[in-house]
């Protein structure tokens, strides 16, 4: 049962899940993921550098920050590099990009990625009530997960079938299959990555232990 296997997860993922299962499966709040950046308008260079520094040991995601408001609304973004590259006495609202694109988390999918497509940004913010930031789509995998399956099929018989001579056999409907699901197997993974312990991480580190070997 759903419902059982939520319950054993941790306190914080339990919420996420929680969270993304209250949402329809043809609503982009359904495939958002919680892997993202937060910080304040209000703070200083030194002050955002430092809680990226705190966030990013749980969420890998930091390409973009998003930027709130004092009431928790979503004030706009700030591109990892621009932080990166500020003067300490730089006022830290001449670096947000208040134009930043955003999904409502009730859209329909299709409706979303449609108009997603004109834009260049990796990771759009996904606004519930009041405009606060509850998540974000990475819009690599949304994109795969928005091509009907029968393109995939029509792909698999192309390149396995055809040009790597597997001809009509189960290993290329296996490996058509698993592309199809690559966007789920990512947006999983990711989740459960985040499950694991901050203290596991850290002790790995000490240990030694790379990225890959701690993963």
């Amino acid at each position: 049962d759903k419902n059982e296997i939520v319950n054993k997860l941790d306190k914080d993922s339990v919420e996420d899940v929680k969270m993304l299962l209250s949402y329809d499966e043809d609503e982009i709040g359904s495939r958002m993921t919680t892997n993202y950046i937060s910080i304040k308008n209000d703070m200083t260079i030194r002050q955002a550098m430092s809680e990226l520094v705190k966030q990013g040991g749980e969420n890998d995601n930091i390409s973009t920050l998003f930027v709130n408001d004092d009431d928790g609304s979503f004030y706009g973004a700030i591109a990892l590099k621009d932080l990166i590259v500020a003067r300490e006495d730089t006022a830290l609202d001449s670096l947000i990009s208040r134009n930043f694109p955003t999904v409502l988390a009730h859209e329909h999918t299709e409706e979303c990625l449609d108009r997603l497509r004109s834009y260049a940004e990796d990771s759009i913010p996904v606004l519930g009530e009041k405009r606060r930031v509850i998540g974000v789509i990475e819009y690599a995998a949304e994109t795969l997960s928005g091509i009907p399956s029968i393109i995939y099929g029509l792909v698999g018989m192309l390149f396995f079938c055809q040009f790597l001579n597997m001809k009509t056999s189960l290993l290329a409907g296996a490996l058509t299959l698993v592309i199809m699901n690559l966007p789920t197997i990512m947006r999983t993974t990711q989740e459960s990555l985040k499950t694991v312990p901050q203290s596991y991480r850290e002790g790995a580190f000490g240990l030694g232990a790379g990225k890959w070997r701690t993963i």
